[in-house]
């Protein structure tokens, strides 16, 4: 994924990176689940594609913030993969504004 950041190689990019996000369902073994989370990749793959410019720098970051998996999986430490996995779902989405009054929320 670096690679193709900083030949500033968008699709091979996010080739790569679909290729590793596979890897990881697979990983995980939850047949049931992989399916919907494949169908989730497609559609996380297309709003990059839509909503960012072409940016070395930009690719780059998105290249960077699969080096915490890649470590706390090649590290063995079950611990660090699951604050690694979970920062990088939660931050791969903007959700936008927070339109519900305070009380609304439960």
């Amino acid at each position: 994924m670096r690679l193709a950041a900083l030949q500033e190689d968008e699709y091979a990019l996010l080739e790569s990176d679909c290729l590793f996000h596979l890897r990881l369902f697979e990983a995980a073994a939850m047949p049931v689940v992989e399916p919907v989370l494949q169908r989730c990749l497609v559609h996380s793959q297309r709003f990059k594609i839509l909503n960012t410019e072409p940016d070395s720098r930009v690719l780059l970051e998105t290249a960077n913030r699969h080096v915490a998996i890649v470590d706390a999986v090649k590290s063995g430490d079950a611990a660090a993969l699951e604050t690694a996995l979970s920062h990088h779902i939660s931050t791969i989405v903007d959700f936008g504004p927070d339109v519900l009054p305070l009380n609304a929320k439960s």
